[in-house]
């Protein structure tokens, strides 16, 4: 694995390093195995790994699960995931807060489909009586830990968007006053045309 990047936000930087930690500590699969094992490329698992960019949160859990030892309590497990998710919601925040406002306009319709997918998910999954068991139990709190940080993320930059479009008007508001100005002073001069007519 190649270094992770000295600019990269501390955040970012701690993310990537524990899920090079969960890679490592999985005892054996190649990277190529642990990719196929979450449902995510190979080049997604080398980018969260490498710090460069932000994985979602659903390549993050899905590789901390396809790392972990089944033989291990499910508590235990959640926990990690959890750790994991909470990582990534400090990432997310570090990374997104240096973005220019604007950019939020693209960005938040796809964040709130990824937050309602997993709502979706994790609804479906509380309406079948999955949660039997203690594994049923661990896999909806993480569906909820999952979908309340992702609708937390569409929020944030949803809120971002918000705050461009108010700077957005305040700078209508300043330029249509400054042509009210100007127009009402051009109305109060005389008009050149005119006075060269009239002598």
């Amino acid at each position: 694995m190649k270094p992770i990047p000295d600019d990269a936000p501390p955040e970012l930087a701690r993310l990537a390093e524990l899920l090079r930690d969960v890679c490592l500590a999985a005892d054996g699969p190649p990277l190529a195995a642990i990719a196929e094992r979450a449902g995510v490329p190979k080049s997604t698992l080398h980018h969260a790994l490498g710090g460069e960019r932000l994985p979602n949160m659903e390549t993050v859990l899905g590789l901390v699960a396809a790392c972990q030892d089944p033989a291990v309590e499910a508590v235990v497990r959640q926990g990690e995931r959890m750790h994991a998710a909470v990582l990534w919601r400090e990432a997310y925040r570090a990374v997104n807060a240096h973005r220019p406002s604007p950019s939020g306009t693209d960005e938040a319709p796809r964040e709130l489909a990824v937050a309602n997918r997993l709502i979706e998910g994790y609804a479906a999954r509380a309406q079948t009586n999955s949660a039997a068991g203690v594994d049923g139990v661990v896999r909806l709190r993480e569906d909820r830990l999952a979908a309340e940080a992702a609708l937390d993320a569409a929020v944030e930059r949803l809120g971002q968007a918000t705050a461009a479009v108010a700077v957005a008007r305040a700078a209508l508001r300043a330029a249509s006053a400054a042509e009210h100005e100007a127009t009402a002073a051009g109305a109060g001069a005389p008009d050149p045309d005119r006075a060269r007519n009239e002598s």
